[in-house]
């Protein structure tokens, strides 16, 4: 079956045409008739289709009626869902204080800001959402969502993404309880520790690396704490339940300070200084737009008020 559309008559014919075809069909054999009938669209989605085909002829047709016209389209529109205006980036991340986080409803910190920047020098249209991390990464795989902010770089992740020059730059490192005396100097300083991490994460990545590393030097390996938030790990350090936690620095101060930890823990032992990024999926189906954010990124970077948002917040630039 198919459906009528045609456009050449007057559009108050085609509704007396359509009553006909109606009364029809209300006859005994209207029924068969209707078998072999192509299907007769309703008269208003005819006319909206109509002046989609044919804007200037359907204008002429109706004059002054063209209002209804286009007011049922808007209305037809509407509940089909079309948004309002197009949305160029959409972008997820976790909340990551200090780097990024919810307030008021609405996602804040210096990583939304440096990205907002970068999306206005670009004159795109770009929208901020937090997830969970696991179902950030959901989204971005199925398409759902387009970027990423303040994410670590590695080999597995550069095969579908393409990520900015450097946004932040921190470390990782170890947390202790201050009841502890004396601090880690080196991995021989934490053998046989019990060291809790937030999994899966970069971060959990290379603390598997550091184990690795000390089974190749002899050492008593650690025992890793996968955990699924910073915040338990911390709780449990600071409850002498584990020996330590190995965390972004800046986001494991933020942690301890926010839930009343931070006389109870300290940070005790630097050892890799690392990068955050943004990040735009591979699959996007907009290269066009994807150039221009970074290259807007970029600018915001070559002239400093990406620099002047991050130092506001008291954290390092990347680049």
């Amino acid at each position: 079956m198919g459906h009528d559309l045609d456009c050449s008559e007057d559009p108050q014919d085609r509704k007396k045409d359509q009553r006909h075809r109606d009364a029809q069909k209300a006859a005994p054999d209207g029924l068969a008739k209707r078998r072999n009938a192509r299907v007769s669209l309703p008269w208003f989605l005819r006319e909206v289709l109509c002046m989609l085909r044919s804007p200037q002829h359907h204008w002429k047709l109706w004059g002054k009626g063209m209002v209804r016209v286009t007011t049922i389209a808007a209305i037809l529109l509407s509940c089909l869902g079309a948004p309002a205006s197009a949305q160029d980036l959409r972008f997820v991340t976790l909340d990551f204080a200090p780097f990024i986080y919810g307030e008021d409803q609405k996602v804040a910190g210096p990583g939304r800001d440096v990205i907002a920047a970068a999306c206005e020098a670009a004159d795109l249209d770009c929208s901020y959402d937090i997830f969970p991390w696991r179902r950030a990464q959901e989204l971005m795989r199925e398409g759902k969502a387009d970027g990423m902010m303040v994410i670590g770089r590695n080999s597995e992740r550069e095969e579908w993404l393409d990520f900015s020059p450097p946004l932040f730059r921190t470390e990782y490192g170890f947390f202790v309880s201050e009841g502890r005396s004396g601090d880690p100097q080196d991995l021989a300083g934490i053998a046989g520790f019990k060291v809790g991490v937030f999994a899966p994460s970069n971060t959990a990545v290379q603390l598997e690396g550091l184990r690795d590393r000390m089974i190749a030097e002899g050492l008593e390996p650690l025992e890793i704490d996968a955990r699924p938030d910073d915040v338990s790990g911390f709780r449990k350090l600071a409850a002498d339940r584990i020996d330590a936690v190995y965390s972004n620095r800046d986001r494991g101060r933020k942690v301890l300070v926010d839930n009343g930890l931070a006389e109870d823990v300290r940070y005790a032992m630097s050892d890799k200084e690392i990068l955050y990024f943004a990040a735009i999926r591979k699959s996007f189906e907009k290269p066009e737009v994807s150039r221009r954010f970074f290259e807007g990124l970029s600018e915001i970077f070559a002239d400093g008020r990406a620099s002047e948002i991050i130092m506001a917040y008291e954290l390092e630039p990347g680049s």
